[in-house]
């Protein structure tokens, strides 16, 4: 990570402050955008498991966000967010993509925010929704004509439905994005205590397809003072999860997957009935950890780090499901 050039090649741009350090020593961020400003950012996610000391099931994506200001008023702005030269290292993955963007191109997310930059929607969750469902009907297409493909009426039913809950649900996708630009502008809006903590009860909105329950946790944030001065502010997110909370948003993912597979009611509460001591013998536990940098001057984010840790002991080995998300800002050359 270049931050420090990063900060440095701001520092030189000439920005009139319109957000700083105050006098009290409190932190503010604000957005200064105007129609026609934009961004670009390299994001990268990197998926893996270690098991002991060994290294598996190793993923990852990388792709351009570009973030441009389409409009404002004295309350609101209105971004376009688009991602391009998406790449996942998934196969399927990348298939999908490919299929999507050869079929309909690439996709503006338009995202309105109040005045200091806070996300408040996604304004054409119903477009996106259609685009992401353009890739339904080839892909089943391309199944079909695949040697050794038996796709009966039922389990093109099952193909259908995993993929619209896995890509065009509007909770899905609106929290695909906020996954993303809700991070870059978490700390827009607020006026922080230079080293204060502030801790609160928060519900974890569920990212996966099909579960609806948030997780009750507690958020911790903080100002890092020691990367924070008068050009760029520094802040810290952290967000545990206790293996009690984990238990029942486990369970209810499962039987989702089940239901999808097919089967019975039933069958299904045997299945959850089997596997529940096994799950909690495990000790499963998370933590989610983030570092935001935003320029001061201009409000727009100059870097995000995040990364979440789940925490399982399987057979007396200890194993970590890392993600890791780095979301950078390109400047020009």
């Amino acid at each position: 990570m270049k931050r420090f050039a990063l900060l440095f090649c701001f520092a030189l741009m000439g920005f009139v402050a319109s957000a700083q350090m105050m006098p009290d020593s409190t932190v503010q961020v604000v957005a200064s955008w105007n129609p026609g400003d934009k961004q670009a950012y390299n994001l990268s996610k990197t998926d893996f498991k270690v098991s002991d000391k060994d290294t598996t099931d190793l993923n990852y994506s990388t792709e351009i966000m570009i973030l441009e200001v389409l409009s404002k008023t004295d309350t609101t702005y209105q971004l376009g967010l688009t991602y391009k030269d998406v790449y996942f290292s998934d196969p399927d993955m990348n298939f999908l993509y490919e299929l999507m963007t050869k079929t309909s191109g690439d996709m503006t997310a338009l995202i309105t925010t109040d005045q200091y930059g806070v996300f408040k929607s996604v304004d054409n969750i119903q477009e996106l929704i259609s685009y992401q469902m353009s890739v339904i009907d080839p892909y089943l297409e391309i199944l079909k004509r695949q040697d050794g493909a038996n796709l009966d009426a039922a389990t093109e039913a099952r193909i259908r439905e995993y993929i619209v809950q896995t890509f065009a649900e509007p909770k899905v996708i609106e929290s695909s994005i906020h996954d993303d630009f809700g991070r870059m502008m978490f700390f827009h809006g607020v006026r922080m205590e230079l080293g204060k903590q502030y801790t609160a009860e928060i519900q974890k909105p569920s990212i996966l397809p099909g579960i609806d329950t948030p997780i009750t946790t507690q958020m911790t944030v903080w100002i890092d003072t020691e990367k924070t001065d008068d050009i760029s502010m520094h802040g810290c997110i952290y967000v545990p999860i206790t293996k009690d909370r984990l238990m029942d948003f486990l369970v209810e993912y499962m039987k989702k997957v089940m239901s999808l597979a097919g089967m019975s009611s039933e069958a299904i509460d045997a299945e959850i009935a089997n596997s529940t001591g096994v799950i909690e013998q495990m000790g499963l536990s998370s933590e989610e950890i983030t570092d935001v940098g935003v320029h001061f001057a201009t409000g727009w984010p100059l870097y995000v780090s995040n990364s979440r840790y789940v925490y399982s002991t399987v057979n007396g080995v200890n194993t970590t499901k890392q993600t890791h998300m780095e979301i950078e800002i390109i400047l020009p050359e």
